[in-house]
């Protein structure tokens, strides 16, 4: 049985800020091998293109903005929305890569009533050793609720397993 995928990451190649574009990149052409139907929404210049059978949608948002990540995952939703309410495609798993997409992934899962997925990368109090501020306390919120929200979450590592279990009692 094929799955569709929509996978939503704020990097992908060629836009690489850390590890997450390369991790994205390979876990979707491993799905498209296996058979899997992957669509990819996340920033670049053209709106859609077909890379060794990954389905890209890319939206052009500006990182340098202080508003990005706001528009960001608004331009996600639209973008998910149009392809979830496509006749051609029918969306079984959304998969959210960071806190960075997680309220655009959040809204699409409930609206449509899809399972979500979070792979979770790190976390705002391990990259700061603490949440120290308030705009580290907004992300370490955002982070908080994508795990709590999510139907499965994914983690890179032991040690993060252990630091979410620690942080939100979640396993």
């Amino acid at each position: 049985m094929q799955i569709r995928i929509l996978t939503l990451s704020w990097e992908y190649p060629p836009y690489k800020i850390g590890g997450i574009a390369e991790h994205v990149y390979e876990l979707s052409k491993a799905l498209t091998r296996k058979g899997q139907e992957v669509h990819v929404i996340t920033l670049g210049t053209f709106s859609y293109e077909e890379k060794g059978g990954v389905h890209l949608h890319r939206i052009a948002v500006d990182p340098s903005k202080p508003d990005f990540i706001t528009c960001m995952n608004e331009a996600m939703k639209k973008i998910g929305a149009s392809i979830i309410e496509s006749s051609d495609t029918v969306i079984n798993i959304i998969h959210a890569h960071d806190w960075m997409v997680g309220s655009a992934a959040i809204e699409l899962a409930f609206r449509y009533r899809k399972p979500l997925v979070a792979t979770i990368h790190s976390t705002e109090f391990g990259r700061s050793q603490g949440v120290k501020g308030e705009y580290q306390m907004k992300i370490h919120e955002v982070e908080k609720q994508l795990v709590r929200l999510s139907d499965h979450v994914i983690v890179c590592s032991e040690s993060m397993k252990k630091e979410i279990q620690g942080l939100w009692c979640y396993w």
